[in-house]
C-alpha cells in the first residue's frame, strides 16, 4: 500500500508486475485480492486499481523517507522505460510528466530537467513542444514548479547550474504571463534575467527582458516595456545574437507604436524584418511578424500586412505553432474586415477563438474578442459589439492585462454613440481617454477625446 499510495493515476497490472513485484515476492495476487476484498483498493472495469485519496494519503505518510525516494527512483525508471522518445500528443507525453514528477521526488533534478523536460518535453532540443506545438502552458507550468522546494516559484529551483536555474525560473514565468498571472509572473522573469546577466548569458538575459517587456506592455506599464526592450536589444548587441537584436527590435518598434511614435516604430520594424531576411532568407513570422503586420495595418498598408501574414500562417502551421497560428487568424481577420469581406473575417476569428480558448491563453482570447467587437460594429450589430467588449472588460478585470481595457471602452462608447445614447457614451470615453493617458497608450486617446467632448 505504501508503494501504491505514490503513484498519481490508476495503477495497472503492469505496474504491478514491473514495480511492485520487484519489491514484494510473495503471494502477491493473493495479496492484491484480499486488499480488494478490504476496500483498501478497487478494480476497475479497465483492470487498472485506485484507492482512496485518504487512504493514499496515510500510507504515504508512514512511509520511511529513504525508502520513499528509493522507490520514487524506481517508478520514475519504470516511466522512462514505456515513454516515448519523441511524444507528439499530451497523452504520448503522459508518461514523461509521471518521470519528472517522480524523478523530482527522488531528488534527481539534474537529470530529471536534462533528459526528461529538456531534452523530451518543453527545452529546446525538442522544440518547445509542449508550449508552442501543443499550447499546454497550464501543463507546463506545474512541470516547472515540480523543481521548485514544495513548488514555490519565490525560491530557487533545485538544479545545480545556474543557467538551468535561470531557464525554469523564466519558464515559470512565461507560463503564468501566457495562462493569465501576469502578476505572479514578474518575480521570476525578473530573477531569471538576473541569473543571466550575473553567468555571462547576455543572449538569454535579452530574451529574458524581452519577456519582461510583453509582460509589462499587456498590463498598461509601457514605459517599463519600453526599458525592458532597450535592455533586451543591449544585450543582444553585446552577445552577438542576431536573433535577439532581431526580435528586441520588433518588441522595441511595436512598444513605440503603441506610444505613438510611429516614424520611429516603423525605422525599427524595418531593421528587424531585414535582419530576419538576413538570417533565414524568410520574413517575420510568429509573434514578432504579427506586431508588424498589426503595424502595417495601423497605416493602411493592408496589402503588405496580407501577404506578410499569409506568409507568417504558413511558416506556423508548417511548423505547428498553435499559439501563433491563433494570432495570425486574428490578424488575417482584421485585414479582411478592413477591406469589407465580413464571412472571411468571421471564419478567422472563430478559429482564432477556438484555438486561445483551447490552449488557454486568455490575452489571445482577448485580442480575437475585440477584433470581433470591431467586426460587429462594423455590421451594426451593436448588441453584439457590447457584450464582447463586455467580456473583454471582464477578462482585463481577471487577468491584470489592462492595456486592452482603453480599447474595449472605446468600443462600448463607439457602440453606443452609433444608436444615439450619448449618455452611455461620454462616460466610457472619457474613462477610454484617462486610461489610455496613464498608460502613455495612444491610440485610443484621440478617438475617445472626440466623444467625450461631444
Amino acid at each position: 500500500m505504501k508503494i501504491f499510495s505514490l503513484f498519481r493515476g490508476a495503477v495497472s497490472e503492469r505496474e504491478f508486475r514491473e514495480v511492485f513485484q520487484t519489491r514484494v515476492d510473495f503471494h502477491f495476487q493473493r495479496m492484491v485480492d484480499n486488499l480488494c476484498q478490504r476496500r483498501l483498493i478497487t478494480k476497475g472495469s479497465d483492470n487498472t486499481y485506485t484507492t482512496h485519496p485518504l487512504i493514499k494519503g496515510y500510507f504515504e505518510s508512514i512511509f520511511d523517507k529513504k525508502e520513499k525516494k528509493l522507490t520514487h527512483k524506481a517508478i520514475y525508471e519504470y516511466f522512462g522505460k514505456i515513454a516515448k522518445d519523441k511524444p507528439e500528443t499530451l497523452e504520448e507525453m503522459q508518461p514523461l510528466f509521471e518521470q519528472v514528477h517522480h524523478g523530482c521526488s527522488a531528488r534527481l533534478y539534474d537529470e530529471v530537467w536534462k533528459d526528461v523536460y529538456r531534452d523530451k518535453i518543453g527545452g529546446y532540443p525538442c522544440g518547445y513542444k509542449l508550449q508552442h506545438k501543443l499550447g499546454a502552458w497550464e501543463t507546463d507550468l506545474s512541470l516547472a514548479r515540480t523543481f521548485f522546494p514544495d513548488g514555490n516559484l519565490s525560491q530557487m529551483p533545485q538544479v545545480s547550474e545556474k543557467s538551468d536555474q535561470g531557464w525554469l525560473l523564466n519558464e515559470a514565468g512565461l507560463a503564468l504571463l501566457s495562462t493569465g498571472r501576469p502578476k505572479e509572473a514578474e518575480e521570476p522573469l525578473k530573477t531569471a534575467i538576473g541569473l543571466y546577466v550575473e553567468d555571462k548569458e547576455l543572449a538569454y538575459a535579452s530574451a529574458g527582458y524581452q519577456n519582461l517587456a510583453n509582460l509589462q506592455f499587456r498590463v498598461g506599464r509601457l514605459k517599463e516595456a519600453d526599458e525592458s526592450a532597450k535592455k533586451a536589444h543591449d544585450v543582444a548587441e553585446k552577445a552577438g545574437s542576431e536573433k535577439n537584436i532581431r526580435n528586441s527590435k520588433a518588441y522595441l518598434a511595436w512598444i513605440l507604436h503603441l506610444a505613438g511614435k510611429d516614424e520611429e516604430a516603423e525605422k525599427g520594424f524595418q531593421q528587424a524584418d531585414e535582419l530576419q531576411r538576413k538570417i533565414s532568407g524568410d520574413r517575420f513570422y510568429s509573434i514578432t511578424g504579427v506586431f508588424y503586420a498589426d503595424f502595417l495595418l495601423s497605416i493602411k498598408q493592408i496589402d503588405e500586412a496580407f501577404e506578410l501574414t499569409k506568409a507568417n500562417l504558413e511558416i506556423c502551421q508548417r511548423n505547428n505553432f498553435v499559439n501563433s497560428i491563433s494570432r495570425c487568424h486574428r490578424c488575417l481577420a482584421a485585414i479582411e474586415r478592413l477591406k469589407g469581406n465580413q464571412k472571411e473575417a468571421k471564419a478567422h476569428l472563430q478559429q482564432a477563438l477556438e484555438i486561445a480558448r483551447k490552449v488557454g491563453m486568455p490575452y489571445l482570447e482577448i485580442e480575437a474578442l475585440l477584433e470581433l467587437s470591431r467586426l460587429w460594429l462594423d455590421m451594426k450589430k451593436y448588441k453584439e459589439a457590447i457584450s464582447q467588449a463586455n467580456q473583454v472588460l471582464k477578462l482585463c478585470e481577471r487577468t491584470g492585462f489592462l492595456l486592452y481595457e482603453p480599447e474595449a471602452e472605446l468600443i462600448l462608447a463607439r457602440a453606443y454613440l452609433s444608436q444615439g445614447n450619448l449618455q452611455e457614451a461620454k462616460p466610457l470615453a472619457q474613462s477610454s481617454y484617462e486610461k489610455a493617458k496613464t498608460m502613455g497608450y495612444y491610440w485610443p486617446q484621440k478617438e475617445a477625446e472626440r466623444i467625450f467632448k461631444k
